[in-house]
């Protein structure tokens, strides 16, 4: 499973969150794949600067799930055991998602010239 953050900018006058489709490790690579430092979301154009990332689940809670799930085929031991290593398992994905996200979060946008070069 490969880990995918959600890319998004607030819009301006409230607090909404507006999700971007792309996919980006850093705003500057960001920028490359978009072409430019700006992007049009809902009629307003925002700089890639303005674009932060957030997890895109919670691994933790879904591993216990999963896990607690499949340890129910060996009863109550299983579903304890399964959910315990479930929860191990989703947690180093969170760490792991949230190492993306604070790279990205704290990632800069070099010169325009840089970037096209």
């Amino acid at each position: 499973m490969s880990l995918q953050l959600k890319l998004y900018v607030v819009k301006r006058g409230s607090k909404d969150k507006l999700h971007l489709t792309a996919v980006a490790p850093t705003r500057a690579e960001l920028a490359i794949q978009l072409g430019s430092p700006v992007l049009d979301i809902a009629g307003e154009r925002y700089s890639v600067k303005e674009v932060f990332a957030e997890k895109s689940t919670d691994n933790t809670s879904l591993g216990m799930l999963v896990g607690g799930f499949i340890g129910a085929l060996a009863g109550g031991v299983g579903i304890a055991a399964g959910g315990a290593v479930g929860a191990i398992l989703g947690k180093e994905k969170d760490k792991e998602e949230q190492a993306l996200v604070e790279q990205f979060n704290k990632s800069d946008v070099p010169l325009i010239g840089q970037l096209f070069l």
